[in-house]
């Protein structure tokens, strides 16, 4: 069971892109946040919640909120035919502010997981862009989030 409670984790990821400030969500979230499919307009709201475990805030996302674009930046989603893939532009904040903010470089694509399940003290749920790589989402990416996380935690263990 642990080991299923794993790999479901993982698939829960978002790719962050800085050439092009764009969140690609993974399938298997577009499917548990009701994605998949897109037949309506869909938008996201990017914010920064607390996070008690770890004392510092995270980056989080609402799909849909309850608010208009004229109260607060929204972010329309969209399905790429191209590439198969579900994502958004994201300019408030940008991908490289969330990278920087997590200690990442903004110099290539990096996947992180999302936990899902966040909840507002006004009822808005939402989902957290948790500041550790992805292992085993995709081929090489994975790899150079391997690397690049372990020489990371390896710095901050010496500073």
């Amino acid at each position: 069971m642990k080991k299923k409670q794993l790999r479901s984790d993982m698939q829960y990821c978002v790719t962050l892109d800085p050439a092009d400030n764009s969140v690609t969500f993974s399938e298997l979230l577009c499917a548990a946040l009701g994605l998949d499919g897109l037949k309506d307009r869909a938008e996201v709201m990017v914010f920064r919640t607390k996070d008690k475990s770890r004392d510092s805030q995270l980056y989080a996302f609402a799909v849909n909120p309850p608010f208009t674009a004229k109260e607060t930046q929204l972010a329309e989603i969209q399905y790429n035919t191209q590439h198969g893939t579900t994502g958004f532009e994201t300019l408030v904040p940008t991908v490289g502010r969330i990278l920087y903010d997590y200690g990442l470089p903004a110099l290539d694509p990096v996947s992180l997981r999302v936990q899902i399940g966040g909840m507002t003290a006004d009822g808005l749920a939402y989902a957290e862009i948790l500041p550790d790589p992805v292992y085993g989402v995709r081929g090489r990416e994975t790899e150079k989030n391997s690397r690049l996380w372990q020489r990371i935690t390896a710095e901050r263990h010496r500073g």
